[in-house]
């Protein structure tokens, strides 16, 4: 969260969403032994640094709780509109584990918009897959992601480049709070091969947008019709996500761009491959729901 005395790049649209401890007379610094804990956040485009701060938060009709959180004062990055960002993994300090709720769900977005839920029941009716502890990563869920398809075909990926591994290594978390999606090398490099072997499109450098595969598109009518669909194979269900997930056009309509990039280790079901799924986070029996869903339609 965004802290008073916010030091740099104070960039939200409204300093009230800007947290000011001295208005506060329930605050207090998070401490170890006496002293105060500094704290970071790193993704690709954010770096927040502060401390660790507890203040009194009310929710349900008469509930509260003394809630732990991080208070970034020197801040990279372009929060928009927002305070901060919300971490729903289940580390000691997420929503869930601090508010000891067993169950919750979200919908994002594609104009960040959307909502979330804390204590709901089931969805009436979607996929589902087992939701998976990494005793070395514990801040994250894991899914088991069994294998890729694009558009018939399915891809040839060693099953040690996206399973978890016993170091820890491996794997695909989901998170809220990164963007893109990122798939360990040896499986990001079948998916970008055979996008390439089956898109009828000019290549193009995509290195302004920090991208990998782009195609130019310059006078192309509905240019995401040229593109094949994708399926994540999870373990008993599969996640087809719409086109515009993960690929993504500049402003200008000129060039378009796999929103999807290699990782040395781990992969990452990013948030904008989640855009427009109901997510459903079933914590006591330990599995994940999604469906399909209009999520701008959500007050």
């Amino acid at each position: 969260m965004l802290c008073q005395p916010c030091q740099s790049d104070c960039s939200t649209e409204s300093t009230s969403n800007i947290y000011d401890r001295t208005l506060s007379s329930s605050f207090s610094n998070y401490t170890n032994s006496g002293q105060p804990v500094s704290y970071t956040y790193t993704d690709p485009y954010v770096t927040s640094e502060g401390f660790l701060a507890r203040d009194m938060v009310y929710y349900g009709s008469n509930s509260s709780v003394q809630y732990t959180f991080g208070c970034g004062v020197q801040n990279k990055g372009d929060y928009g509109s927002a305070s901060g960002y919300l971490g729903l993994g289940p580390g000691d300090f997420s929503p869930a584990t601090q508010l000891g709720i067993q169950n919750f769900s979200y919908c994002l977005g594609p104009e960040l918009d959307g909502a979330i839920y804390f204590g709901y029941d089931t969805i009436s009716s979607g996929n589902s897959t087992l939701l998976l502890r990494n005793s070395l990563v514990p801040q994250y869920y894991y899914v088991n992601l069994t294998g890729i398809k694009v558009g018939n075909q399915d891809l040839d990926i060693p099953s040690t480049s996206i399973l978890p591994q016993s170091d820890g290594s491996g794997g695909m978390f989901i998170t809220t709070t990164i963007s893109l999606t990122y798939l360990e090398e040896s499986a990001y490099k079948a998916t970008k091969d055979e996008l390439i072997n089956q898109v009828n499109l000019s290549q193009t450098d995509g290195s302004e947008y920090d991208l990998d595969l782009c195609f130019d598109i310059s006078g192309v009518d509905n240019p995401l019709d040229s593109i094949p669909q994708l399926t994540l194979h999870l373990n008993g269900a599969d996640m087809v996500p719409p086109i515009d997930n993960y690929f993504v056009s500049d402003t200008n309509g000129t060039i378009l761009c796999l929103a999807v990039l290699p990782s040395t280790d781990v992969s990452v079901l990013g948030t904008w491959m989640q855009t427009n799924f109901m997510m459903f986070y079933d914590l006591n029996a330990g599995a994940l729901q999604f469906q399909s869903f209009n999520c701008s339609s959500l007050d």
